[in-house]
């Protein structure tokens, strides 16, 4: 409700003559529960006032911090001008004495940043003078808050959680503090929050449970506020099946799973699905792995997968504990049949032929003298031989291609004069080596590699 100055001038004469006599009882005006609030645009913001019971008052706004002296006598602690409204000309605080209402904020982004000074005062018949004045509150206005949707993770794994939401309603002010903390977990959880004052904070929960993580906006100085809050389901998936063993392709590989975390989940592996947590079977061996894709929906209907391989090493003795590395279980028969599959499968794959997106490679940059090469297009031998050892800990890998032909353009300037030509690389051979290292995890080979080299031989280089 918009007011004009004079009437507003004129409402205060008598508040301003009763308190230049007598000091008033304080009155605490608050805005969503602060003195100095963050509200975001498109929301709900609350306003509160405590005085005395069942007294009649009037709530201003102004984009003036002021203060204003009125008629040369009071400082109104707020600004009484053009920009001034009154949002509640006659509100009632009620036996309780305190006064509470949730008024709506347009939603614009325009708003951003902007800050509305507010002020109340009373007509209290039990004070002698007959009002009461409040403090001044501030309300600074934030953009939406938007926490993105629910998720779900595994224990022990990052868990991106996605505030885009918050940067595509337009440029976010440096001095906008975005804060994520986690407000509700299983009972002596200790999970970690990366990242807790960016856009894409990452929990790392290490208890089965639902998390729920709260977002917030404000400025400098404010508190309070609107937020908003995302669930994360975390989920422990314990796959109690061997890790490997001597099977032959007619034996059937057992597998068995529990799922722990927020009850509900489904839990699935092949055609099978089961909401209890538990699930088992068996799956006909293959010739070098038996692999199982366990997946996990969960009650936000987000969908996790989980894979877990059994090694099959037909006429080895083996441990039934987890791999600790490739060398300890694996013999060379069983590399050599990997080294066939690895050639069938790059032999299809071949990756000869023009090139595009390949940054230039400066090779001269002198004060007369400049040379960038641009790589144009790679043809190889599509048989690829591909080696397989056992090292230390790793397995050893060797590829060798031969007929390598690169093909480049050089651009440059010779003594400040432009320059273009053509350069053809020739190799026999190119041979690439590293080391792979290998682990389990969860049931799931993950691995690194090291020591990588590469040898050419029989090269040539035309122009």
């Amino acid at each position: 409700m918009h007011v004009t100055v004079s009437r507003i001038l004129s409402s205060l004469l008598v508040l301003i003559l009763a308190t230049a006599l007598h000091a008033q009882a304080p009155i605490d005006l608050r805005l969503n529960g602060e003195h100095h609030a963050a509200a975001a645009i498109g929301s709900m913001m609350d306003i509160s006032v405590a005085t005395t019971p069942n007294v009649w008052g009037s709530i201003l706004f102004s984009a003036n911090p002021g203060p204003t002296l009125v008629y040369g006598l009071y400082n109104i602690p707020i600004g009484i001008d053009a920009t001034t409204i009154v949002s509640h000309p006659f509100y009632f605080s009620g036996p309780s004495g305190v006064f509470t209402d949730s008024v709506p904020l347009l939603n614009d982004i325009i708003w951003e940043g902007v800050t509305y000074y507010a002020y109340s005062y009373t007509y209290d018949a039990s004070d002698p003078t007959g009002f009461g004045a409040s403090n001044q509150a501030r309300v600074t206005f934030t953009r939406q808050v938007l926490g993105g949707a629910d998720s779900a993770g595994f224990i022990g794994e990052d868990v991106t959680l996605d505030g885009s939401a918050i940067a595509a309603q337009g440029p976010v002010p440096g001095n906008l503090a975005v804060n994520w903390s986690v407000v509700n977990g299983p009972a002596g959880h200790n999970a970690a929050l990366a990242g807790d004052t960016s856009l894409f904070p990452t929990l790392n929960a290490d208890l089965p449970g639902s998390y729920d993580l709260e977002v917030s906006l404000g400025f400098p100085g404010t508190t309070g506020g609107a937020t908003d809050v995302v669930t994360v389901e975390v989920f422990d998936l314990d796959v109690t099946s061997q890790a490997q063993g001597a099977f032959s392709t007619a034996d059937p590989v057992p597998y068995a799973a529990t799922l722990t975390g927020p009850a509900g989940a489904t839990l699935s592996v092949g055609a099978l699905a089961t909401t209890s947590g538990s699930i088992s079977g068996s799956k006909a061996a293959g010739p070098l792995f038996t692999g199982f894709d366990f997946g996990v929906q969960a009650n936000g209907g987000q969908k996790l997968g989980r894979g877990h391989s059994v090694v099959n090493n037909i006429g080895a003795s083996l441990a039934t504990t987890p791999l600790d590395s490739l060398a300890a279980h694996l013999e060379q028969p069983l590399l050599d049949q990997i080294e066939t599959l690895m050639e069938t499968a790059l032999s299809a794959v071949n990756l000869g032929g023009s090139l595009s997106g390949i940054p230039p490679i400066s090779l001269v940059n002198t004060a007369f003298f400049t040379a960038t090469a641009t790589l144009q297009s790679i043809t190889y031998d599509p048989n690829i031989d591909v080696e397989l050892n056992f090292d230390p800990g790793a397995v050893g890998v060797q590829l060798t291609l031969t007929n390598v032909v690169l093909v480049f353009d050089v651009n440059g300037t010779i003594i400040f004069a432009p320059y273009t030509d053509t350069g053809t690389l020739t190799m026999a051979t190119v041979t690439i080596d590293f080391d792979l290292v290998p682990t389990i995890s969860g049931g799931m080979f993950a691995s690194t590699t090291a020591n990588e080299t590469a040898t050419v031989t029989g090269s040539s280089l035309v122009f």
